[in-house]
């Protein structure tokens, strides 16, 4: 439900009829989805950067093996050198 263009109702069809007013205007959005507000899928451009440059150790957790390979893995894919 809309009201001075702001979300005034978010729920069901038939709570959201006793809303209506004689000059409401219905819209049949044929089992869309609507969402109110501003979706932002911003990100901090460094921060992602050093997200790529990490080994995500959680993908790892199977055994202390699997961590293990996955620590060479990340390493030999980094060609990183002692103590890096």
């Amino acid at each position: 439900m809309v009201e001075e263009e702001k979300f005034i109702y978010v729920g069901n069809n038939e709570d959201s009829l006793s809303y209506k007013q004689e000059d409401s205007e219905i819209i049949d959005l044929q089992n869309k989805f609507v969402t109110a507000g501003f979706n932002d899928s911003h990100m901090h451009v460094v921060e992602f950067g050093d997200y790529l440059e990490i080994m995500h150790m959680g993908d790892f957790t199977g055994s202390l093996k699997e961590l293990k390979d996955g620590i060479r893995k990340f390493i030999n894919e980094k060609s990183l050198k002692e103590n890096e």
